[in-house]
């Protein structure tokens, strides 16, 4: 091959090279969040349902039904308010809150209020709170009635301290020590025959 030859063959390889479309190289630090997961929201929060065998209806400002769902953002591991709207819309209908949970809403902490009658039952880990807490909560939670209270969840080495506050933000009663400090940082609602239209986190 004389030189002109050779001068030309790599002047072609150059351009052909140059033709090719590159792929941008991002910095791993400064690629752009990813899109929010389409779905249904809550007060602008998006969750998903958990399982099989749901029943639940989604209106945006509510979530009714029987089934299961979990919260796409994962809430403050030490500390953290869940601020709860609902309603218990007949006898032995639920609602469970489970916090510090894994992604399939599984070994986690959980809170149930149960309408008994006219009473709310709440248990922690299904066990039945304080008999003098209960005596306080029956005063301030009809069952019959749209409810609104918070949840103050603190994590202390292997288990969480879990108080009760009233729509304000007012103590209603220690509701205990969970036996476990659960296994991440992600919440949830269990509905049976239940209505929410609220479920913030703070």
């Amino acid at each position: 091959m004389n030189k002109h030859a050779a001068l030309g063959l790599i002047t072609a390889l150059f351009l052909f090279g140059c033709g090719k479309e590159k792929k941008a190289v991002t910095p791993e630090g400064q690629r752009p969040a990813p899109a929010a997961p389409a779905g249904p929201k809550l007060g602008g929060f998006p969750y998903s349902e958990v399982g099989a065998g749901n029943k639940l209806e989604h209106k945006g400002t509510s979530v009714a039904g029987n089934g299961r769902v979990i919260f796409h953002q994962p809430v403050a591991v030490v500390e953290a308010t869940y601020d709860l709207a609902f309603s218990l819309r007949n006898d032995k209908s639920s609602l469970v809150v489970v916090v510090r949970a894994n992604r399939d809403l599984q070994k986690g902490v959980s809170v149930s209020f149960t309408r008994d009658k006219e009473v709310v039952q709440v248990k922690l880990d299904n066990v039945a709170v304080d008999k003098k807490v209960a005596e306080v909560l029956a005063k301030q939670l009809k069952a019959s009635e749209p409810l609104a209270v918070q949840l103050k969840v603190k994590k202390h080495g292997d288990h969480l301290d879990v108080d009760l506050l009233d729509r304000d933000g007012k103590d209603i009663g220690e509701l205990g020590h969970s036996k476990t400090a659960g296994a991440d940082n992600f919440y949830g609602l269990v509905l049976s025959d239940a209505v929410v239209t609220k479920a913030k986190t703070k």
